[in-house]
C-alpha cells in the first residue's frame, strides 16, 4: 500500500499523533483527538493509516449497545427480540485523497482487525456506513483465516504466560471459536433493515 499501515491508536498515544500536513490544513486536529478520545473512552477503537510516522487518515469505531431491531437481518431479530447489543460503529473516517485508490484494500485490513476485537470484547456486530457485519455461527462452512487466526492469538496468549503447553490450548479453543464464526454483511439478506 506504497508504504502506509495502519496502526491501533491507544489512549495515551492520541496527544502523541503526528499529523500529516495535507490531514492538518482539511480537518480540526483537536476536534478529531477529541473525537477519538470518546471513542476509547466508551471501550470503541481507533485506526489511523500512518507512513513515515504521520498519520495520512483514520478510522473512528464507537462501542455501543443497539437494540437489536436497529441493524441486525431479519432472519437473526427472532433470536434476538428486545435486546440490546454492544456494536461496534464507525462514527468518522477521513484520508488523504492520495489514499483513495487503495481504501478497499485498507477498507478489508481494518475490517479483519475489527472483527478479531469485536469476537474479544462481545460485540455482536460492526456497522461500517450502509453495512453491517454481524457474527454468526456457521454449521458447515468454515472460516480458515478465524482458525488460523485463533491459533495465532493462543500462541501469543503463551507467549506472554511463558507457557507454551498453555498458549496451544488457547490457541485451539479461540481457533475453533473465531473458525466457525462469519462475519455477513446485512446487505447479503434483501430483506435486511437498512440503517437511516
Amino acid at each position: 500500500m506504497n508504504g502506509y499501515d495502519i496502526v491501533n491508536i491507544s489512549k495515551r498515544k492520541i496527544d502523541k499523533l503526528k499529523i500529516s500536513e495535507e490531514l492538518e490544513k482539511n480537518l480540526d486536529v483537536e476536534k478529531i483527538k477529541m473525537q477519538m478520545f470518546e471513542a476509547l473512552k466508551s471501550g470503541g477503537k481507533v485506526y489511523a493509516i500512518k507512513k513515515n510516522k504521520k498519520i495520512y487518515g483514520y478510522y473512528i469505531f464507537k462501542k455501543e449497545r443497539k437494540e437489536a431491531e436497529e441493524f441486525m437481518k431479519s432472519n437473526m431479530i427472532e433470536k434476538y427480540k428486545n435486546k440490546k447489543l454492544y456494536v461496534y460503529e464507525l462514527s468518522a473516517e477521513y484520508f488523504v485523497y492520495e489514499i483513495d485508490c487503495f481504501s478497499e484494500k485498507i477498507k478489508k485490513k481494518v475490517l479483519s482487525q475489527m472483527k478479531e476485537n469485536a469476537f474479544l470484547n462481545e460485540c455482536k456486530a460492526i456497522i461500517w456506513n450502509e453495512d453491517c457485519y454481524i457474527a454468526e455461527i456457521s454449521k458447515g462452512e468454515k472460516n480458515y483465516s478465524g482458525f488460523a487466526m485463533g491459533l495465532s492469538l493462543g500462541i501469543v496468549y503463551g507467549l506472554l504466560f511463558k507457557n507454551i503447553i498453555l498458549g496451544i490450548c488457547f490457541g485451539i479453543a479461540f481457533s475453533n471459536l473465531l473458525g466457525w464464526t462469519l462475519y455477513k454483511t446485512s446487505n447479503d439478506d434483501s430483506s435486511a433493515k437498512k440503517r437511516s
